[in-house]
């Protein structure tokens, strides 16, 4: 799943171009070791599930034209450190969807703990 989220945060630092074409060396030092077959089946799971518009050529350099609302969410949902790790750890080696399902579970549960001191102040001052 890091390999899933690197490759999104690169394409992501494109936003509105188009990203050029590029493979594991270009993502931070901890993935250049990832072998070509892992690599081109991340590639292709991100394509394949809709999280970007892209393609990977022979050479297994992935260009993606665009992230997808999904692809966003996915981001989205994985910024957290804490959230991030809970997912991980609680997904553990389920699906793909199973542990965007939790991801987001989680995100959106943390986001929400960390809103509700703001809301219930909110709505004592609504009573009042």
């Amino acid at each position: 799943m890091d390999l899933i989220k690197a490759i999104l945060h690169h394409a992501e630092e494109y936003d509105g171009d188009d990203t050029p074409a590029f493979d594991q060396k270009d993502l931070p030092e901890t993935f250049h070791t990832v072998s070509e077959h892992a690599w081109v089946l991340h590639c292709n799971l991100i394509v394949d599930r809709g999280l970007v518009k892209g393609s990977l050529d022979r050479g297994s350099k992935l260009t993606v034209s665009a992230i997808t609302w999904e692809g966003y969410d996915f981001l989205d949902h994985s910024r957290s450190p804490e959230v991030w790790n809970a997912a991980k750890t609680t997904a553990g080696h389920l699906s793909f969807g199973a542990f965007v399902n939790i991801l987001t579970h989680l995100e959106t549960t943390y986001g929400f703990e960390l809103l509700k001191p703001g809301l219930e102040k909110l709505l004592e001052l609504a009573v009042l």
